[in-house]
């Protein structure tokens, strides 16, 4: 199949990719970062009945939501999107390669913004006990869902027979890396 070209005046379509990429993974280590502190916070407010705190805490947790999962997932698309017009080969190619990977990240994604909103949400609706709860799940899905594309992509530039010989079980697949890039699409 051939694919239309598409140029990137001034800037170029890489530097495109890694511009928005850059903001996104800012944006994902503040998910962690803020997701881990409203966790905390909240608990620690919880536990001190401390009525102003939680005040702030809930403006803070609106302005998390904002910036953590909807400009978090539009910049998330947006790399999908460019790397798709920029070499739409090599992005079927990192969706052949990384299918399962990528699809644990997505539902750690999903878990993150179900709880980020029933954190936010039901702030006076639910018990102290469970509210804090919801926080802390979001903060551990947070960090496995970037932690989770982080680890697809740790040895993606390195020589994979000098890197890693052994079957890649952290992917789920059998195989090395070396076989998995040897074999044609589609197997």
């Amino acid at each position: 199949m051939h694919y239309p070209w598409w140029y990137v005046p001034f800037l170029t379509s890489p530097m495109l990719i890694a511009a928005i990429a850059t903001i996104h993974i800012f944006v994902a280590m503040y998910a962690v970062g803020g997701g881990m502190f409203l966790a905390v916070e909240a608990h620690y407010a919880h536990r001190n009945q401390d009525r102003p705190y939680l005040a702030y805490l809930r403006d803070h947790a609106w302005f998390f939501i904002l910036l953590t999962v909807v400009f978090g997932a539009i910049t998330g698309v947006g790399i999908w999107w460019t790397i798709g017009l920029a070499s739409p080969l090599a992005t079927e190619a990192l969706i052949h390669i990384f299918v399962f990977g990528w699809a644990m990240e997505y539902v750690f994604f999903v878990i993150e913004i179900a709880s980020a909103f029933l954190f936010y949400y039901f702030w006076d609706r639910l018990p102290p006990k469970t509210h804090t709860i919801f926080g802390y799940i979001y903060a551990v899905s947070a960090w496995i869902s970037l932690d989770r594309a982080r680890q697809l992509f740790r040895d993606s530039g390195r020589d994979p027979g000098a890197s890693r010989l052994e079957p890649d079980r952290s992917l789920g697949m059998a195989g090395t890396v070396a076989e998995r890039r040897d074999r044609p699409l589609g197997e």
